[in-house]
This record gives C-alpha cells, structure tokens and sequence, in this order.
C-alpha cells in the first residue's frame, strides 16, 4: 500500500489538496545479464497498480 498527498497551487497560492492511496502488485526477476544488472539491481517491477482519491470526512 502507498499512500500520499497532492498539493495544487495557484500563483504561489495554496489551492486544494488530495490524498490518495494506490495498491501496487511487484514480482522480482533476478537480473540475467549486466546490462539489467545495471538498470535494475534487485530486479523489482511494478506488475500492476491500482489507484484512488480517498473521500475526505
């Protein structure tokens, strides 16, 4: 689970603010080569996501 919040600005001016939360699914794939060795070390990738807006109370 991430969580986290959004702040919208205009001229300088703090407008409004959301806070969302996303559900993320990984899968690990140990690198097989040097060249995904390089870009992704401990071979973690996002395999799905889902997000929303929660509802504020």
């Amino acid at each position: 689970r991430v969580a986290w919040t959004e702040r919208h600005f205009e001229n300088g001016q703090l407008s409004s603010t959301e806070r969302w939360t996303a559900i993320l699914t990984i899968v690990i794939q140990p690198p097989r080569d040097a060249e995904r060795l390089r870009a992704n070390p401990l071979g973690i990738y996002v395999n799905a996501i889902s997000w929303s807006r929660e509802m504020s109370q």
